[in-house]
């Protein structure tokens, strides 16, 4: 869970590298750095910079944020349920006033 934790947060962290790439790849195949917009019938010529950004501050940074928030809350919670329960997998080896305790705490 940590690593996927940890490979979203590099995602998030290293956007402008990976759209850099993306760039690079779309200009050797000679795909166009500007697109078109309709707007109330205008065709509207766009930076793929400007639209980059939008792009990047009003989606991928919400998504990644989003499921970094999820995947930690989900990971907290998993983390207090093992806690909770790990007295269950490691009885055999508890002394009987420390399995007492941990079961009174359950």
């Amino acid at each position: 869970m940590n690593d996927l934790k940890e490979d979203m947060q590099r995602l998030r962290n290293s956007w402008e590298d990976i759209t850099s790439e993306s760039r690079l790849v779309a200009e050797s195949i000679n795909i166009p750095s500007t697109f078109s917009k309709s707007r109330g019938g205008h065709k509207l010529e766009t930076n793929l910079e400007e639209e980059g950004n939008h792009f990047k501050a009003s989606i991928v940074y919400r998504v990644l944020d989003r499921i970094l928030s999820d995947l930690n809350t989900r990971f907290e919670a998993t983390n207090e349920l093992t806690e909770l329960f790990s007295p269950v997998l490691q009885f055999s080896t508890m002394e009987d006033s420390e399995l007492r305790n941990k079961a009174e705490n359950v």
